[in-house]
């Protein structure tokens, strides 16, 4: 009777023993990676490794070819990759030394991988160099944002300005993601941004245009959210639209590339037939040369500008109507050794 009844019990104590030792082998994080054994090196060359976009693949090249691998560009069968977290994508040969894994979905961003390559099945190498373990990480998502400021929209329409710029991303985006992080607004009126978007330099250009001056000033709220790329930035800039018939410098400031330069942006096309010289001068230089383009004025020192400079606009510059600035400005600038 006694015997009896101590059976389920042993059952039991089994069964939970089991499950135990079932969750506990579950919940082991990976391996350690063995990478920087040096012993690999006879036999591993290459590998995909360090902070990478997500829109990468793994790859893995041997220090020899192999004579085990399968056609190039077709799927290999076998099991070489083991990725952790989890990853489902095929396996191919790109050539007999290089081994690649090709995702089925996007790696997630910021977040850190370890792969083991099963070497022990391509290339003969002793029991303990059998699993080759290596770890990258993917770019963390993230942006910069550069405004070109306002400037007149044609010439011929000195009442009407754009604005423009650019967003520069760390990692690859898509498009519909990008134009969800832009807002802009004047009063309660939403504004059209229209864009251009360039996935080799991942930047994405936009334009805001037709923004009619008034008889009053009027401001426009420029707002950034990082949130669709999964970025923590956000903030906003408040721009104002000159008032209709004031004429007036906006802004000024260094550019650096493509060529270095100051750039000086009116509210009115400038007129270009007049002489700048004494107008507008950089501090400590002299022989500037000037280009004029619609609103803008840019001014070329002879030689290479590095450090701080203050830059003077002189009463007497000219819009196409003849109007003239009647009041002086000027402002500070730093060129950056670059």
């Amino acid at each position: 009777m006694n015997n009896a009844n101590s059976m389920p019990r042993m059952s039991f104590s089994w069964i939970v023993l089991a499950i135990v030792v079932a969750l506990t082998w579950q919940c082991r994080g990976p391996a350690e990676t063995n990478a920087g054994n040096t012993a690999f090196a006879k036999y591993v060359e290459g590998y995909t490794t360090g902070v990478i976009s997500r829109e990468s693949t793994i790859r893995l090249r041997l220090a020899s070819q192999v004579n085990t691998f399968q056609e190039t560009n077709v799927e290999e069968t076998r099991k070489l990759f083991t990725i952790h977290p989890a990853v489902k994508g095929k396996t191919r040969w790109i050539d007999a030394r290089t081994v690649e894994f090709i995702p089925e979905k996007q790696f997630d961003p910021s977040k850190e991988y370890q792969v083991t390559f099963d070497l022990g099945k391509v290339i003969e190498v002793p029991d303990d160099l059998k699993n080759f373990i290596f770890d990258f990480k993917i770019i963390d998502p993230s942006f910069s944002i550069e405004l070109d400021g306002l400037k007149s929209q044609t010439s011929s329409a000195p009442d009407l300005m754009k604005l423009t710029g650019t967003l520069s991303f760390a990692d690859i985006e898509t498009p519909e993601n990008i134009e969800k992080i832009l807002e802009a607004t004047a009063g309660s009126n939403r504004l059209t941004i229209k864009w251009q978007h360039n996935a080799q330099t991942r930047t994405s250009s936009f334009t805001i245009d037709s923004l009619e001056k008034r008889k009053e000033a009027y401001g426009i709220s420029l707002k950034w959210d990082g949130s669709p790329i999964k970025s923590k930035r956000s903030d906003q800039k408040n721009i104002e639209v000159p008032a209709k018939g004031v004429f007036k410098v906006l802004d000024i400031r260094a550019v650096h590339e493509p060529e270095q330069f100051v750039l000086v942006q009116f509210s009115d096309p400038i007129l270009v037939a007049q002489q700048l010289d004494g107008l507008i001068g950089i501090s400590g230089v002299s022989d500037a040369r000037y280009t004029i383009d619609g609103s803008e004025v840019k001014v070329y020192a002879p030689d290479r500008l590095e450090g701080d400079y203050a830059i003077a606009v002189n009463e007497g510059i000219e819009n196409i109507s003849g109007k003239k600035i009647t009041a002086a400005y000027s402002a500070n600038v730093n060129f950056e050794n670059r």
